[in-house]
């Protein structure tokens, strides 16, 4: 990494990989320039003039690797879309060739093996999608991309309160309703019964 000042460090209790990945945000004008210590290696709202993406260029194959970048967003209230580039495997693994660092190709073969595409007809969290099947990028892709990252900034992701009380007196409201003690003792009678004939 080329010298640009006085080096950030890590606030206490994080962790200095992540801190550096932070910081390279400085060379795209995010964060202004360290001159007087750390305390001014912090974002600061003036530094961006529009709305602030945070783009996270990794392969998420996982679909729970996804959620939990989508919980966050749900956490703090912000946008939250995925992009899904679907580029043939033989593509891929072209690519990897060619570049510095390359992987091995039964890796990338193996990576898109485990490669869990997003569904959004199941999966209510996963509504900001868009899937660009091509080898190349297109630039049909355009307007799609850009109608996706509008409806990602202008409608974050509601926050989802954790309301330990309300629920506890839902479940005594519940366990104490006939109607529902009924439906729990013949559950426990038709268990039964199907023990003893299977006996």
């Amino acid at each position: 990494r080329p010298a640009r000042g006085p080096r950030c460090s890590a606030p206490p209790g994080g962790t200095e990989a992540l801190w550096e990945a932070l910081v390279t945000c400085r060379g795209q004008a995010l964060l202004p320039p360290a001159s007087e210590g750390v305390s001014h290696c912090l974002p600061t709202p003036t530094t961006a003039s529009g709305p602030l993406l945070l783009i996270l260029d990794d392969n998420f194959y996982y679909r729970s690797m996804r959620y939990e970048v989508y919980q966050l967003a749900r956490k703090y209230s912000l946008g939250f879309c995925q992009l899904f580039l679907d580029c043939p495997l033989e593509t891929c693994v072209q690519r990897n060739g060619q570049r510095p660092g390359a992987l091995p190709a039964e890796t990338i073969r193996l990576m898109r093996g485990k490669m869990e595409e997003p569904n959004p007809e199941k999966n209510a969290w996963e509504h900001n999608s868009l899937t660009v099947r091509s080898p190349a990028c297109s630039a049909a892709a355009s307007p799609e991309l850009t109608g996706l990252l509008l409806a990602a900034l202008e409608n974050p992701v509601n926050r989802v309160e954790d309301n330990a009380e309300q629920k506890e007196t839902d479940r005594i409201i519940c366990s104490t309703n006939t109607l529902h003690q009924a439906d729990q003792t013949l559950r426990r009678i038709v268990s039964e019964t199907m023990k003893e004939a299977k006996g």
